[in-house]
């Protein structure tokens, strides 16, 4: 993004929240500070339709690319801003070189630990996702969740986040067995970090009762996937009650949520 930011876990979830967004943890980016940056930031966004932003963040990273040496963070943050508009677009194939040079930017201003280079890496883990190459999206995953540890500790939200979507993407890919062990740790560390009744909670159950009813285990699948819709339909009263206090259980499959 233009000008400074900060990472931090989408820990408020939204009033009406998606089957995607409890299937696929999500990780929200927010501004501060009031640079230009973040005002052409602000500028690219809020125009309509996406192909205006789009030639907005070209000419943003043109400018960039003139008064700014290749290191520069502000280069990796609009070519990030830029892929992120292909990706809702669906365009894949110009989002991920995008998302990729981001990363190779981003490792030339920080170095291969820091908060955006594990931005990066999460990009290109859910571009993977969404394209169905789910072997690709864990092996992403994988070397996002060391650097969430190494950065933030085990039980740091991004760190459980990641987690989850490394559990979802091994069942994805066929490896039920290890994605049932992933994703029984990140449960048990959600308890413990945020307590029984939060939401995050409720998202490792519904992910866990998925692989463990694809293993076959249909009355285990049950038993975690009506704890989770109960969790879940007490922290979204509102949902609840219009849809007379029952949640569709067949929800969609997961999609990927950008970082």
């Amino acid at each position: 993004m233009c000008g400074r930011e900060t990472w931090v876990r989408n820990n408020r979830y939204p009033s009406r929240p998606t089957w995607t967004g409890l299937l696929i943890g999500r990780h929200r980016r927010r501004d501060v500070g009031g640079s230009p940056e973040r005002r052409q930031y602000r500028c690219c966004r809020r125009r309509r339709p996406q192909s205006e932003s789009i030639a907005c963040y070209q000419e943003c990273l043109a400018i960039r690319l003139r008064l700014l040496d290749d290191a520069h963070p502000d280069l990796g943050r609009t070519l990030k801003n830029l892929a992120t508009v292909h990706v809702t677009r669906g365009e894949y194939d110009i989002a991920e070189p995008l998302h990729a040079e981001a990363l190779a930017m981003r490792r030339r201003a920080f170095g291969e630990r820091h908060p955006e280079v594990a931005g990066s890496l999460n990009n290109l883990a859910v571009i993977a996702y969404s394209r169905g190459d789910h072997a690709a999206a864990a092996a992403r995953f994988r070397e996002v969740l060391e650097l969430w540890r190494a950065l933030l500790g085990e039980n740091h939200p991004n760190t459980l986040t990641t987690a989850n979507n490394l559990g979802v993407s091994l069942r994805e890919a066929g490896d039920l067995e290890e994605s049932e062990r992933v994703l029984r740790e990140t449960l048990a560390a959600r308890r413990a970090a945020r307590g029984e009744a939060h939401p995050d909670v409720g998202e490792s159950l519904l992910n866990l009762a998925i692989t463990v009813e694809r293993r076959t285990r249909l009355d285990e699948a049950e038993d975690l996937l009506r704890q989770a819709v109960g969790l879940l339909d007490a922290a979204y009263p509102r949902r609840a009650s219009a849809r007379g206090g029952r949640r569709n259980e067949s929800g969609p499959a997961p999609a990927p949520a950008l970082a």
